[in-house]
């Protein structure tokens, strides 16, 4: 089974990085956020997609919109997709919540520590680790997934078993892929990290 990851393309509230952003949902795709999800609708017929799953936030949905009509597939929405939740931190400026007290409390483990009425980082990676237990094992599948950052670091430290404190250093642009192999039995195999889902190839 093939798993093409994408994050979703950049949103309005991304235009302001002061913002504690999370699940707050009321942001539309900005100008370049809908051409970059055309660009990804464009490559993904060469995909060779066989099903596509998708975050129930809605940048999410507005990325895959595209993509879904030109591979001629339904989108199947998961909350388990969806972004790591800031709680009580969300829609809020970050420095504001993120003093520097609290940024040595979070250092101190970024892994478990949780915002108010938030998620840990773990508890993202146990949600990814349920979506992904759940897949039927088709050998020949190509499943897009469109999630966020967060839920990308939980791929990666799931694919590659690498010491959580890496993660915040991992870069994923927005509309880019992270490509999976997942054989039908052993562990993920990470193949591609932060492609440009414009990108033409064959999975």
């Amino acid at each position: 089974m093939r798993l093409l990851f994408l994050r979703h393309a950049e949103a309005s509230y991304q235009v302001d990085p002061s913002i504690v952003v999370g699940r707050a949902d009321a942001a539309p795709l900005t100008e370049t956020g809908q051409a970059q999800a055309a660009r990804a609708a464009e490559a993904a017929r060469a995909w060779g997609l066989t099903a596509i799953h998708a975050s129930t936030l809605r940048r999410a949905r507005d990325t895959v919109a595209p993509i879904a009509k030109t591979a001629g597939l339904p989108v199947i929405e998961n909350p388990l997709l969806v972004e790591r939740s800031q709680g009580d931190f969300e829609g809020r400026k970050k420095d504001d919540v993120y003093t520097p007290e609290r940024i040595k409390i979070v250092h101190a483990d970024q892994w478990r520590w949780r915002p108010p009425n938030g998620e840990s980082l773990e508890d993202a990676a146990a949600r990814m680790e349920r979506f992904l237990g759940a897949l039927a094992p088709e050998p020949e599948a190509r499943i897009l997934v469109v999630t966020h950052l967060m839920m990308l670091w939980a791929v990666f430290r799931i694919a590659t078993g690498c010491d959580h404190a890496i993660l915040p250093n991992l870069r994923v642009d927005n509309a880019a892929l992270v490509e999976i192999d997942r054989p039908a039995a052993g562990s993920l195999k990470l193949l591609r990290w932060n492609v440009p889902a414009s990108t033409v190839f064959a999975p």
